[in-house]
């Protein structure tokens, strides 16, 4: 009988269930910043493009206070092609993602995802992904992507917030939330990224949470099980 797969993405049945009260009894260790871009917006049907995934242990971020990036050792990206060709000019004018730079990559599948799960599973626990569109978009077209896939995320601890709330919390007054507009005037700089890849996003979350005293207090307090 074939071995079975004990990961982050599997069937519930598999695993025992977490609430999140038993969660709360810890300190999240690692915080894993997301940055992904979509072939389409919601509620159509998009495929990921481009994934990012930087994790930082709590202790360097609390150390960082605002001083710029921290020395992130553990990143993964990943480029794939959309199921549907070519990429939309939107996405392409966006983030300078061209087809030409997919050309040998191919849809993401289930082998992408075991790749994903291999390096959340390495990671001190609790895990909590920090995505900046979070339910909006990122987590659901994470979720669509798995659900065409068969497959499905248990809830045995890996955790998820949206970075967006916690910045309308300790930035009530902001003229506009959109990401770019954040990272300027939260982390003071003179011009914005405009090229939003998923490299980027996870860069200006990272510093995002740096320069707003209190944000992995709050996390800890306003989390999700994925």
């Amino acid at each position: 009988m074939e071995k079975e797969r004990d990961d982050t993405f599997c069937t519930p049945a598999k695993h025992s269930r977490q609430t999140k009260t038993d969660i709360h009894q810890q300190e999240i260790s690692t915080f894993v910043f997301v940055g992904l871009t979509g072939s389409a917006l919601l509620p159509l049907n998009p495929s990921i493009l481009e994934i990012s995934l930087l994790a930082i242990e709590r202790s360097d971020i609390l150390l960082l206070a605002g001083q710029g990036l921290p020395r992130a050792l553990n990143r993964l990206t990943m480029t794939f092609k959309p199921h549907r060709s070519p990429i939309p000019i939107r996405v392409m004018e966006n983030t300078d993602l061209l087809d030409s730079s997919v050309e040998s990559s191919h849809a993401i599948n289930d082998e992408d995802f075991t790749i994903i799960n291999n390096f959340i599973e390495r990671l001190p626990k609790p895990v909590c992904l920090v995505s900046y569109t979070a339910e909006i978009y990122d987590y659901k077209v994470i979720r669509k992507e798995l659900n065409r896939l068969d497959r499905n995320i248990n809830n045995s601890g890996l955790l998820c917030t949206s970075l967006r709330k916690a910045v309308r919390q300790f930035r009530p007054n902001l003229e506009s939330y959109e990401l770019n507009n954040v990272y300027r005037v939260v982390c003071k700089r003179k011009s914005e990224i405009t090229e939003e890849s998923a490299e980027n996003v996870v860069r200006m979350l990272t510093e995002i949470v740096s320069c707003i005293p209190g944000t992995i207090g709050w996390i800890d307090r306003n989390f999700e099980l994925f």
